[in-house]
Order: C-alpha cells, then sequence, then structure tokens
C-alpha cells in the first residue's frame, strides 16, 4: 500500500498542500486514498486487459477533461 501512496506522490501534479482544520485533513486523506484506489483499479483493468500502459498513462486521456459550469 505504501509503495501505491508513493507512487502517487510521483505522480501529483503542484506544491504541497498544509491544513489547519481537522476536518480539512480528513477530506484530503479521503480524496488521497480515493485517488489510490482508482488508480489501482485502473491498473488493474489495464493488466486485465492485456494493454501495456500503466495507469499513468492509461490516465493520460483524462488530462482532456474539461469541467464546464453551465447557468
Amino acid at each position: 500500500m505504501e509503495r501505491g501512496f508513493a507512487h502517487l506522490k510521483r505522480s501529483a501534479v503542484g506544491a504541497a498542500v498544509y491544513h489547519r482544520q481537522e476536518r480539512r485533513v480528513r477530506a484530503h486523506v479521503f480524496v488521497a486514498a480515493l485517488a489510490f484506489l482508482l488508480d489501482r483499479a485502473l491498473e488493474k483493468k489495464l493488466r486485465h486487459a492485456g494493454s501495456s500502459l500503466s495507469s499513468p498513462l492509461g490516465g493520460a486521456p483524462c488530462e482532456t477533461v474539461v469541467c464546464v459550469e453551465v447557468t
């Protein structure tokens, strides 16, 4: 499990995040754990499909997804 978190830390983009409120720390840990689970699920699906891609490369197409707010 620690290897997975180390992998996520290496592939993460951005500066370190510091929280002062416990609820924000808990939320950050939740999001990190969710990201870890999604990464492992993607890795498993890619391996099952016989793909030579790893999860960082397999998730690359998602980087083009844009969130747009419609009012």
